[in-house]
């Protein structure tokens, strides 16, 4: 199946957006860190809080990265027309496990502002980026599973031509 144009054009505008974003990702993280610096200096009760949260906080960035960089991947897939394999659905369900893998940080964080720190609003954070983490990996499951599905149905179409 040939990809139109307008297809195309949309993969690789999906690509840019991808690889601002990854830029983004990591500058919110030399960011995190001056931050929290910042934030350890202005509340020196709250200071010994500083690494853990950092360390949390880098590690969600570092799988959120590792999606977008799998996402490129994915979407150069497309382009070469060869959208309905197993490896795009190995790819996508890649990509799920990586955003399941960061409710691990996410739940470490609101144990660990919930020892230290009474009725905070990072662990309201914290449940909607959760709830919002799950969501996203149930969807690419969901999206891995019709691809396999599809590359199956697609093999058995080629045999019969």
């Amino acid at each position: 199946m040939k990809l139109t144009k307008g297809i195309r054009s949309i993969a690789v505008a999906i690509m840019a957006v991808l690889a601002l974003l990854l830029f983004v990702c990591l500058l919110a993280g030399v960011v995190l860190q001056q931050d929290s610096l910042a934030v350890a200096r202005a509340n020196p009760g709250l200071a010994h809080m500083r690494v853990p949260v950092l360390l949390l906080g880098l590690c969600l960035l570092a799988l959120f990265a590792a999606a977008l960089v799998l996402a490129e991947f994915a979407l150069g897939r497309i382009l070469r027309d060869r959208i309905f394999t197993r490896a795009s659905a190995q790819l996508i369900r890649a990509m799920s496990w990586l955003f399941f893998c960061g409710l691990l940080p996410l739940v470490a964080l609101f144990v660990y502002t919930a020892m230290n720190v009474s009725q905070s609003i990072t662990q309201l954070y914290v449940l909607f980026g959760a709830v919002a983490l799950a969501t996203a990996g149930l969807v690419l499951r969901l999206l891995a599973n019709l691809v396999a599905e599809a590359s199956l149905y697609k093999q058995e179409v080629d045999l019969t031509v």
